[in-house]
C-alpha cells in the first residue's frame, strides 16, 4: 500500500476549495480581529494570494512547503505591520487559517487524517513564528506585548463605513 501523501491531499483540497477557504478565513478574521482598522476587502485581499501560494508549494514542492511557505508569508507580515497590526494579530490570523484549513479538509474528505492535521499545524505555526520573534517595535506599539492593549478603544469610522478607527483613552 503506498504511503499517504499529506501534502498532495491538502493541496487538492486547497485547489478545489480555494474561494471557500479564503471566504471562511476572512469571516473568522473579521470576528477575531474586529478591532483592526481595515475594510473587508483590505482584510481579504492578501489572503487569496497566501492560499494560492500555499496550494502551489504543496503541489510542486510537497513536504518542502513547510520550509518554503513561511518565507512566502513574510511579505504578508510586513504588510500587516504597515497596517498597524501587532505580532499577536498576525499570529491570530495564522491560527484562524489553521482552523479553516482543518475544517475545509474534513468537509471535503469526510475525515481528517492525523498527518494532515499535523502538517497544517506546522505550516501555520511556522508562518506565524518569525513574526512573533522579530516583530519590530515602533511608536504606538507597546513592547510589553498585550499590556496596554486593553487601554485602547475602537470605534466605527463615520467617514468610511466598514472600517474601524482606534482611539486611546486618557
Amino acid at each position: 500500500m503506498p504511503a499517504f501523501d499529506d501534502a498532495a491531499a491538502l493541496s487538492g483540497v486547497l485547489e478545489q476549495d480555494q474561494d471557500r477557504v479564503v471566504r471562511l478565513w476572512r469571516r473568522r478574521l473579521a470576528v477575531e480581529l474586529h478591532e483592526v482598522e481595515l475594510t473587508r476587502e483590505g482584510l481579504r485581499q492578501p489572503l487569496r494570494g497566501l492560499v494560492m501560494e500555499l496550494a502551489r508549494l504543496l503541489r510542486t514542492r510537497g513536504g518542502e512547503a513547510l520550509r518554503l511557505w513561511p518565507e512566502s508569508a513574510r511579505g504578508h507580515g510586513l504588510r500587516r505591520y504597515e497596517e498597524r497590526f501587532d505580532a499577536d494579530d498576525v499570529a491570530r490570523e495564522f491560527k484562524a487559517l489553521q482552523q479553516v484549513l482543518l475544517q475545509a479538509y474534513a468537509r471535503r474528505c469526510g475525515q481528517l487524517e492525523p498527518e494532515v492535521a499535523e502538517l497544517v499545524a506546522e505550516l501555520c505555526g511556522e508562518a506565524a513564528a518569525p513574526r512573533r520573534r522579530s516583530w519590530p517595535s515602533s511608536p504606538g506599539r507597546t513592547s510589553a506585548g498585550r499590556a496596554g492593549r486593553h487601554s485602547r478603544r475602537w470605534t466605527r469610522s463615520s467617514a468610511s463605513p466598514g472600517t474601524w478607527r482606534r482611539w486611546t483613552s486618557s
